[in-house]
C-alpha cells in the first residue's frame, strides 16, 4: 500500500481543480486526515474556479475562525494572487465589512507602488 503524504494528496487535489471536478476535490479534502495551507489554498481557489463563491467563502472563514481573523491572515500574505483576493473581498462583503476590504486593497496597491 503506497504512502499518501499530505504533499501527494495536494497534488491531487490540484488535479482535481484543474479538471473542473470539484466534487472528488471534496471528498479528498474531507478524506484528508492532515491538511495544510496549501491544501486550504487549492482547496479555495478550485471553488472560486468553479464560481462556488459562497463555499470559498465560508472555506476561508471555517479556516481562520471569523472574518477578522481570515483578514489578518490575508494581510499577512507575501503575495496576494486573484484568488486570495476575490475571496477575502468576498468574505469581507459577505459580512458586510466593505471599509476592511477597501483598506486591505488600498494598502497593498500602495505597497505595490512604493517597490
Amino acid at each position: 500500500m503506497s504512502t499518501k503524504t499530505v504533499v501527494s494528496l495536494n497534488s491531487l487535489i490540484a488535479v482535481f481543480v484543474r479538471n473542473g471536478d470539484v466534487e472528488s476535490t471534496w471528498e479528498l479534502f474531507n478524506q484528508m486526515l492532515k491538511t495544510d495551507l496549501v491544501s486550504w489554498n487549492t482547496m479555495i481557489g478550485g471553488l472560486m474556479q468553479g464560481s462556488l463563491f459562497e463555499e470559498a467563502i465560508e472555506l476561508f472563514r471555517v479556516m481562520c475562525g471569523d472574518t477578522e481573523t481570515a483578514m489578518l491572515a490575508f494581510s499577512r500574505m507575501k503575495e496576494r494572487d486573484v484568488s486570495a483576493w476575490t475571496t477575502a473581498i468576498g468574505a469581507m462583503a459577505f459580512r458586510r465589512k466593505w471599509n476592511l476590504s477597501k483598506r486591505a486593497f488600498q494598502r497593498d496597491v500602495k505597497a505595490r507602488d512604493e517597490t
